[in-house]
């Protein structure tokens, strides 16, 4: 087991029987782990709830629980020292011959102490609705049809959120999973956990000896000629890029800026998004469902003819980025469990991984120089941006 302990080894089967939940001390008891659902829906599932258990889709398992206008909820009872880790799968479901997007859905936090209660929520869809809730939005990190891994701090959320909270003083934690009646999306959720990591600590400082300055002849700069950008082609010089599902589906547009002339680049059943160009305007690289409903990486010329496919791995492949040379592409994948950040040759061969960690990660861009690579990570808690060096000798190859 990493430093990352589970809170503990509370059977699930004890779980069911009790239908209760107890509490725990530093790393050695479990408040909520409900993998799959077979042991533990009856006790989200207790009467006066609104939500039902599912196997359309599911993470693991047999089951997972679908929330449809209604709510569910557990509270747990916990002790300090308190840095717990909200984690859970959610499958939002599209709603063909809907209005897209108007279900409001959240798993929202409550922690309650003898003295304050706070929350929350997390949304993985909408909001639509105004209100003075607080709320961390999560819908735009988050694809249609697939299931999609969160993870949370709530430590580094609450105390981010409301400043003067004494999370040490947190007593119980209400954990509830509802959605709003409408049609699209329907969510489903799985393998939902909170998980206990080691209570942060104050560094204790260490003086830093006093160096006496060697004298040193300064080393003139080295300049740097500028990247050279190439011109664009005819194809490409005034256009915008972009996906739309106005004709139904999603699919590739470029919107000529000098006449506003429209052209639909691709025209297929499936969903084609993200569309990027290359740095010579020749070509476009996408991501497709057309041969693999989670979406592989492909491209095409800058008219939509000559169709080819980069990737072809099981997992959810997207937001493709081409490197300022044109050579290699940076990707997200989620190959091997959770998002992670790829590059690959511009044909799609010799593809490698950047990192390997437990977060979730992805929309990589390169920077003007094509040394770094700049990305979105919750590694930390929540999403913030990070950069690292294309050429890191870190690179783990997946081929």
């Amino acid at each position: 087991m990493n430093s990352k302990a589970y809170i503990g080894s509370i059977l699930l089967s004890l779980l069911v029987s009790t239908l209760s939940l107890a509490g725990y001390t530093s790393g050695s008891s479990q408040p909520l782990k409900n993998g799959g659902f077979e042991q533990g829906v009856e006790y989200w599932l207790r009467s006066g709830v609104e939500a039902s258990i599912s196997d359309a889709h599911v993470h693991s398992g047999r089951y997972a629980l679908r929330t449809s206008g209604g709510s569910i909820w557990q509270t747990v009872d916990v002790e300090p020292p308190l840095n717990p880790l909200l984690r859970f799968w959610i499958y939002l479901s599209t709603v063909y011959g809907t209005e897209r997007g108007k279900t409001d859905a959240a798993i929202t936090i409550t922690v309650i102490s003898p003295s304050f209660e706070r929350n929350i929520s997390y949304y993985v869809s909408g909001p639509n609705r105004q209100d003075n809730e607080t709320k961390i939005v999560l819908t735009s990190e988050l694809q249609r049809d697939q299931w999609i891994f969160i993870e949370r701090n709530l430590r580094n959320d609450f105390t981010k959120y409301y400043k003067t909270i004494k999370f040490d003083e947190v007593q119980k934690i209400r954990v509830k999973i509802w959605s709003m009646p409408t049609s699209d999306p329907i969510p489903f959720w799985d393998d939902i956990s909170l998980e206990y990591l080691a209570a942060p600590t104050t560094p204790t400082a260490t003086p830093t000896p006093t160096k006496t300055p060697t004298p040193t002849t300064p080393t003139p700069p080295t300049t740097t000629p500028p990247p050279t950008i190439l011109p664009l082609p005819p194809e490409a010089k005034g256009r915008i890029l972009f996906h739309s599902n106005r004709d139904g589906n999603f699919e590739l547009y470029a919107l000529n800026l000098d006449n506003s002339e429209l052209l639909r680049l691709t025209n297929n059943p499936a969903d084609d998004l993200y569309g990027a160009w290359s740095p010579d305007g020749s070509k476009i690289a996408f991501k497709s469902t057309r041969d693999d409903p989670k979406g592989d990486i492909y491209t095409m010329n800058a008219d939509g003819t000559g169709l080819t496919r980069l990737t072809r791995d099981p997992g959810n492949d997207g937001y493709p980025s081409w490197s300022p040379d044109g050579k290699k592409i940076a990707f997200e994948s989620n190959r091997t469990g959770n998002f992670q950040i790829y590059i690959m040759n511009a044909d799609g061969s010799e593809v490698k991984r950047l990192m390997a960690n437990s977060a979730v990660e992805g929309v990589p861009k390169w920077s003007p120089d094509g040394k770094k690579i700049v990305f979105h990570s919750n590694r930390d808690g929540n999403f913030e941006i990070y950069t690292i060096n294309a050429d890191t000798s870190d690179l783990i190859n997946e081929q």
